[in-house]
């Protein structure tokens, strides 16, 4: 089925019916930019309400492209119920790419090599009607059985609780170049999640750490290539801290802490709020800070654990933070310590969906589930996992990722060529494949 919506920037499918039968693959895309594409959407998506919904395609031309093998022929149900004209939120100056402030530091600038693992885990969602929400990102859990769950803020959820089996979760929406040469890429992404646990503002602002807990409604896959970071529910305040995180539902950005606290700025003032922390971001020094659509990403400590996620921040209008007039920005996070058990009711807790077993963790490293892809020497980057060295195929497409965004490793080691200690796929790498391949240049070094 072609669908055209005319002038359309994006166009995504809401369906009030749903249903692939084993086998069946659905594709959405772009028939005049065939690297706009997302599927294949299987039975796996299927859901007990029989609602889906697809994610953005840029463009104002669509084909829906629905494959049934024979034995299953006519068993599809598919009812589009709505379609959603984009009228921005792709280019700069409009919602989304392009907008946040342009001091903010993109994660592929060297300022975020140290903290790849942790860049990997953060996502981006929206709403049944594609609106850009919040940030957000995927945990680890005690059992490391890589259940999907993803902490956010309460505020983010209550702007639409009834629709969250058609929200969107981007994931590695950044560009591939520092200072966001190009946008990124909407194709890794899954549909549908659930709200397990919240401690909310609504009743008792004094003590809620304004946080919640999704649970995805699919695995993420593993060429996703996604980091579930780990988290501390420890109250000593951190000797550094960052965010990582999507400001005016931007590509990926990382922001560096000047300050933090137990009490500080608040609207009813500090009294015994210790339920959030108090940060400061020095603006004027390069170090980022935050924005709206940044609500809901990870603070990060020293060692790389999350604890706390975004709740607010003054001012809210920051275009004047980027100025250079020795600027601050305050904002405030809720603790993961106080979401971790402060209430014993299940529903409004931490503790007992990241540590099931009870084991007393206080914290837990982040988990790669393709830690170990590697094998043999480094190179393998389009993961063909047949050739013993790398080839041209694999230079192929670390150029794509680098430059086209068309493609992401679905094994960091294997496109991370040099082997340099921060694990960053950059133009590094490019190099020293090209130099192997046509220059007699040396191998690329083993893997762990």
């Amino acid at each position: 089925m072609r669908v055209l919506s005319v002038g359309a920037v994006t166009i995504s499918f809401n369906y009030d019916k749903f249903y692939l039968p084993e086998g069946a693959r659905l594709f959405v895309f772009n028939p005049n930019d065939t690297s706009e594409c997302i599927g294949a959407f299987t039975h796996r998506n299927n859901k007990p309400s029989l609602r889906m919904a697809s994610g953005m395609v840029r463009g104002d031309d669509m084909i829906l492209e629905l494959y049934e093998p024979a034995v299953q022929a006519g068993k599809s149900i598919l009812s589009v119920s709505s379609v959603v004209h984009g009228y921005r939120g792709v280019s700069s100056l409009q919602k989304g790419y392009g907008d946040a402030a342009w001091c903010q530091i993109d994660v592929n600038c060297e300022e975020g090599d140290p903290y790849w693992d942790q860049i990997r885990s953060v996502v981006m969602f929206s709403m049944s009607n594609n609106t850009r929400v919040c940030s957000g990102s995927l945990l680890n859990n005690e059992t490391e059985d890589e259940t999907p769950y993803i902490l956010s803020t309460a505020h983010c959820y209550l702007k639409e609780p009834d629709s969250m089996d058609l929200w969107t979760f981007y994931f590695n929406y950044q560009s591939a170049l520092c200072d966001s040469a190009d946008d990124g890429s909407l194709d890794q992404s899954l549909v549908g999640a659930t709200k397990i646990a919240s401690f909310d503002t609504s009743s008792t602002y004094h003590y809620a750490s304004d946080f919640v807990l999704f649970l995805l409604d699919d695995s993420v896959p593993d060429s996703y290539n996604a980091f579930f970071a780990g988290w501390s529910n420890s109250d000593s305040t951190p000797t550094a801290f960052y965010v990582i995180h999507h400001p005016k539902h931007d590509v990926k950005k990382i922001s560096f802490g000047g300050g933090i606290a137990e009490c500080g700025y608040s609207p009813i003032g500090c009294g015994n709020q210790t339920h959030h922390w108090f940060t400061s971001f020095h603006v004027s020094h390069g170090d980022g800070m935050v924005q709206p659509g940044s609500s809901g990403s990870p603070l990060f400590d020293q060692d790389g654990r999350i604890i706390g996620q975004l709740s607010d921040s003054s001012p809210k209008d920051t275009a004047f933070l980027c100025s250079g007039n020795d600027e601050w920005q305050d904002a405030t996070f809720g603790k993961f310590s106080v979401s971790w058990d402060s209430l014993s009711d299940t529903l409004k807790q931490l503790a007992h969906w990241l540590d099931p077993d009870n084991t007393g963790a206080t914290y837990i490293d982040g988990l790669d589930p393709n830690e170990n892809c590697c094998s043999g020497i480094r190179g393998d980057v389009d993961y063909s996992q047949g050739a013993t060295e790398p080839q041209i195929t694999d230079l192929t497409y670390l150029v794509d990722y680098l430059y086209n965004s068309d493609a992401i490793p679905q094994c960091t080691e294997e496109g991370n060529v040099d082997g340099d200690s921060d694990e960053n796929i950059d133009e590094d790498d490019k190099d020293y494949l090209v130099a192997y391949l046509f220059l007699s240049g040396p191998a690329p070094p083993s893997c762990p």
